[in-house]
């Protein structure tokens, strides 16, 4: 019969307890590598396969699960904030924003994300939602929902951040859709502590409530460094 070792008195008992304590204390606690990923054949059929979660998933085979990191995602806005880590910093960031996309592809794409093991998820979309015609703003929360229950069955604990819809001069004949779209998000937000709605589109408007010119790059539609320094301010004290 095998017998399994035992301590051998109180005095190794009370230190091997001490040490562990000790260590969970400076959060030195074992995290379990993200490993290989396996796309589903419809992960595999989206453009965004090949534009980005190949490459990610290649980077993330030896990350290990870090629980205090800030799980950033969304579409090219959040693709091209190339400052984060620094703007959010002392925060740790995992940086995963994808141009073009939207609630739907997020959807899409929700067990890879969900396995980062994240306590806290950063999300922009609906710029491109409420660029599609056929999307209404009701649509676009109820993809929210179904990201967030799809996460939280996984880690009950997540708190979710979802940085309003921007206005821009580009998609200016819309903005009162998106207003919408952002009216129901707030309202969404504020029936849990865990979701929580940052409002970075005041800051974008003139007074009078006309888009500002100066924020964005010859596009019209992105952002310049003006533009991330509003939504540096604004985010950063939000996160907690």
């Amino acid at each position: 019969m095998k017998h399994w070792p035992v301590v051998k008195s109180k005095r190794n008992f009370l230190f091997i307890f001490l040490f562990t304590g000790l260590l969970s204390v400076m959060g030195c606690t074992s995290s379990a590598p993200l490993g290989v990923f396996h796309f589903s054949d419809a992960q595999k059929a989206n453009r965004f396969y090949k534009e980005s979660f190949i490459a990610w998933a290649k980077a993330d085979s030896a990350r290990l699960i870090d629980a205090q990191a800030v799980l950033c995602i969304g579409s090219s806005s959040m693709r091209m904030w190339k400052t984060i880590g620094k703007d959010l910093a002392p925060l740790k960031i995992i940086h995963r924003g994808f141009g073009g996309s939207t609630m739907q592809d997020v959807l899409l794409f929700k067990d890879f994300f969900a396995r980062y093991g994240t306590n806290r998820i950063l999300i922009y979309e609906g710029d491109n939602d409420m660029a599609v015609d056929s999307v209404r703003p009701e649509d676009f929360i109820e993809n929210c929902k179904i990201f967030v229950n799809y996460i939280k069955e996984k880690n009950p604990q997540t708190d979710f951040y979802f940085i309003s819809v921007k206005p821009s001069i580009l998609r200016k004949r819309i903005w009162p859709k998106m207003q919408e779209a952002n009216r129901l998000l707030k309202a969404y937000t504020a029936r849990d502590s865990h979701l929580h709605y940052i409002d970075v589109a005041g800051s974008m408007l003139h007074a009078d409530g006309t888009i500002r010119a100066d924020i964005f790059r010859s596009d019209s539609l992105h952002m310049n460094a003006k533009g991330y320094r509003l939504w540096k301010d604004r985010v950063r004290k939000s996160i907690k």
